[in-house]
């Protein structure tokens, strides 16, 4: 009776077949002595009509990496190894009902010696909008006719994203446009909310008021991304591009193997292209570089 093929002796014996059909050099199999961080990348499957006339056909029928770079496995394992759980001590609880409370009832106790004033929002909610409009030297109704007029010179970004941030919400509005009292005996956040409700739109204005004030921000920003890209296109398309792309992905194939040995992940021949954004997301194990700043380092090498 045969014996039935294990999961990974089927891999093998599939990767075997595959390079046999393209005339493409074994599988890389590597033995690290540290346990890798796993790279979830988009493997390829082991299929020739998949691989067939591919950029990952010629890579596989070139030679060795370690050929063309000088391949570092002890510094490559040091930066990528897995981290060693460490066990997890008792940790003291932080009591979120402190000083912050206690400054409030202060705060709400001085007020109530003051005047008699009605709170309809949430105590916790009304605190922290208050302290956000203790940094306005403006009334309410000016910071609304600054919104109106988009009036850069009145408030500045800063002041429109703290606006933002207190922006009453539309349960909020509900709540104090009901109220059928004295508008006068009504707290300061209430009278903000109420003065915020009175302009029909004013939520999407101050939303466009933001962008004009970020766009002179984003803009160069966006001039920048746009000359990278320009740079980086002129420089594969200089000499022979194809063989520079070549190489680069022969580098980064290398390295994604390397991390996922042992798993099925390393069954493959190549990655789908969607997974080189994952490159810069894999950080080393100190979290100091990431795995493209590795990559770019050996292909500074070769070129």
């Amino acid at each position: 009776q045969r014996r039935q093929l294990s999961a990974e002796e089927k891999r093998i014996k599939l990767a075997m077949e595959v390079a046999s059909d393209l005339d493409i050099n074994p599988l890389r199999m590597f033995t690290p002595e540290k346990k890798m961080r796993r790279f979830h990348w988009e493997a390829l499957d082991l299929d020739t009509k998949l691989l067939r006339d591919t950029v990952w056909e010629d890579i596989g029928q070139a030679e060795p990496i370690e050929e063309d770079v000088d391949f570092d496995r002890r510094l490559f394992e040091s930066l990528f190894h897995e981290r060693t759980k460490s066990s997890k001590g008792s940790r003291l609880k932080r009591d979120d009902t402190g000083d912050g409370e206690d400054n409030q009832q202060k705060k709400k106790k001085k007020r109530a010696e003051k005047k008699v004033t009605i709170e309809l929002v949430e105590s916790r909610r009304s605190y922290n909008v208050d302290i956000t409009l203790s940094r306005f030297k403006l009334s309410y109704s000016e910071i609304v006719d600054a919104i109106v007029k988009m009036d850069e010179s009145v408030l500045s970004l800063e002041g429109v994203q703290r606006i933002q941030s207190v922006f009453p919400s539309k349960e909020e509005i509900k709540l104090v446009s009901t109220y059928r009292g004295n508008p006068a005996l009504l707290g300061h956040v209430e009278q903000f909310f109420l003065t915020m409700a009175s302009i029909p739109g004013l939520r999407r204005r101050l939303r466009n008021f933001r962008f004009l004030l970020e766009f002179s921000q984003v803009a160069p920003k966006v001039e920048a991304s746009l000359q990278s890209i320009i740079t980086s296109s002129q420089s594969l398309t200089s000499g022979d591009p194809s063989e520079k792309l070549r190489f680069l992905l022969r580098v980064m194939l290398y390295c994604g193997l390397y991390l996922n040995s042992g798993t099925k992940k390393a069954f493959t021949y190549g990655f789908r292209l969607s997974s080189l954004r994952r490159f810069k997301s894999l950080r080393s194990t100190d979290r100091k570089t990431t795995l493209l700043h590795f990559i770019v380092q050996l292909v500074n090498q070769h070129h």
